[in-house]
């Protein structure tokens, strides 16, 4: 219940409950950890706490694998730290983030002018 738990924090407490449950009903239910995973260490880190896995996703955004926009890839990498927003005003209480859209409506990226809005 404590919002400002750590992702550690939560998947220990999350891990510890779901092996209760396994032994309880003689089941496998396995965890997959998301939000923040970094890293190499950051995925060994987990997996020796018990998880199944780890989900990545914000890292791979702008490869050419990734199915987004090259509108939004191209805002992305234009994007600092002040565009980007937290919000976590959604049912399930889980945080996501966004890029704000300048005032201008249009992002500068390698001397070209993109904009999300249609």
């Amino acid at each position: 219940n404590n919002t400002n738990q750590s992702l550690e924090d939560i998947a220990i407490e999350v891990i510890s409950y779901i092996k209760t449950v396994e032994e309880k009903h003689n089941v496998e239910i396995p965890v997959i950890v998301a939000g923040g995973i970094w890293d190499s260490n950051d995925i060994r880190k987990y997996m020796k706490l018990g998880a199944a896995g780890v989900q990545m996703a914000t890292r791979f955004v702008t490869t050419f694998e990734c199915d987004a926009s090259l509108e939004f890839k191209k805002a992305y990498l234009a994007a600092d730290k002040n565009d980007i927003k937290i919000n976590v005003k959604i049912p399930i209480k889980m945080y996501y983030s966004y890029i704000l859209l300048p005032p201008s409506g249009y992002y500068h990226f390698d001397n070209e002018i993109i904009s999300l809005s249609k």
